[in-house]
């Protein structure tokens, strides 16, 4: 079965319209083909830049799959691991991070810097999932929120109910044909007990390592 990209579906129903205004304004037929054969080629061209999208995006979640499973495999094997389903804030925990972030021109282009930004507010990943990393227990961040607004739960609640501890990743940033990462991760045990740090990671051998570590933090 063939299955319609979003964008396409809207561009044909956006040609449709402006096709019927288009017929009610004129009446020559070599404008009317014109128009047709207009709107053919920016049908095509639509469905090439919707076939396009979709590889990329096919290819950003085989590549976090690898990404996660590498830099985290410690963590993930730990069978109390629990991780929250919506990825960490970038500008959480501390601005100083993006700060040092941006003002590494030495490593990144203003282009770039530019793509990091834009990764960072529309994240192609919204949320974690066991498809993305299988066989983890992952929580909904909602409950989280939900705990430790309460001032009655807060950790001795989610001790007992839920688990010793809770993490959270970021949506992983690449770059550079997937060959650098950028990528934030943190842990929190209780109040004063925790840590966290955002590093940039770079592909040698199809082996990720941290080359560079933009901010940590511990409690």
């Amino acid at each position: 079965m063939q299955h319609w990209h979003a964008g396409a579906i809207y561009g044909i129903a956006e040609l449709l319209h402006q096709f019927k205004i288009f017929m009610t304004c004129s009446k020559s037929p070599l404008i009317v083909i014109f128009f047709i054969f207009f709107c053919a080629n920016a049908y095509k061209k639509n469905q090439t830049l919707s076939i396009a999208a979709e590889k990329d995006s096919v290819q950003y979640f085989s590549e976090v799959a690898q990404f996660i499973q590498q830099v985290e495999q410690q963590e993930l094997n730990d069978r109390y691991f629990i991780l929250e389903d919506e990825p960490a804030n970038l500008d959480w925990p501390d601005s100083l991070c993006l700060a040092q972030l941006k003002a590494d021109t030495a490593t990144f282009s203003e282009i770039e810097l530019s793509f990091i930004e834009n990764q960072k507010k529309n994240p192609l990943l919204r949320l974690w999932t066991n498809e993305l990393i299988p066989k983890i227990k992952i929580i909904s961040s909602d409950t989280v929120r939900k705990i430790f607004n309460d001032n009655s739960k807060s950790w001795p609640f989610f001790y007992k109910h839920i688990g010793h501890s809770v993490s959270s990743f970021s949506a992983p940033i690449f770059l550079r044909n997937f060959s650098y990462c950028l990528f934030y991760s943190d842990n929190s045990c209780g109040d004063l007990c925790g840590e966290g740090n955002f590093s940039l990671y770079k592909k040698v051998n199809n082996k990720w390592t941290a080359v560079r570590i933009y901010c940590s933090w511990i409690s």
